[in-house]
């Protein structure tokens, strides 16, 4: 579709909606006069107003049909039933928002309790650890305090009276 069609387009559907206005009285005076101007102008306008007035006419001799109260009622409760799927769908869509935020608050909790074990970790000092390193010593303690102090230690190891050990020799 070229760009003259499509502008043509909108023009005649602008046109009609002026028209079906102008026929059904709801058009605004200064709307109505500039519309009268251009009728009078204008002959392919008058002949489209015409055709639209004669459209209206026969629409007025169209047999009125007559609803009864099952139609209405089947209407209401079309209405009603519908306007409840939109309530479910509503309050399912909440439950599911809750149900992932829910989720995933407890997720970033989870992550920032893991973080901050790992951090405290890291930077608090461990005072198990030292514990941990002096095993070796700690176990032997009690042969440790009969020898009562360190200097005889140092004496002895000064003394040269034990061979260095087998795997220090040259």
């Amino acid at each position: 579709m070229k760009a003259n069609e499509h502008s043509d387009e909108v023009a005649i559907s602008r046109d009609e909606e002026m028209l079906v206005a102008y026929l059904d009285g709801k058009l605004e005076d200064d709307a109505a006069r500039e519309l009268a101007e251009r009728l009078a102008d204008d002959d392919a306008l008058r002949q489209r107003v015409n055709r639209l007035a004669q459209a209206w006419a026969l629409l007025d001799e169209l047999p009125r049909s007559r609803l009864d109260e099952s139609f209405t009622r089947s209407t209401i409760e079309m209405v009603s039933v519908a306007a409840e799927a939109d309530v479910q769908r509503e309050v399912a869509s909440r439950i599911r928002w809750q149900w992932l935020a829910g989720v995933s608050a407890a997720a970033a909790l989870a992550m920032a309790t893991g973080i901050g074990f790992w951090v405290t970790n890291q930077i608090v000092p461990d005072a198990n650890r030292q514990l941990v390193e002096d095993l070796p010593i700690v176990e032997e303690m009690d042969l440790y305090q009969q020898i009562g102090s360190v200097s005889f230690l140092e004496q002895l190891a000064d003394s040269e009276v034990f061979p260095e050990e087998a795997g220090n020799e040259p």
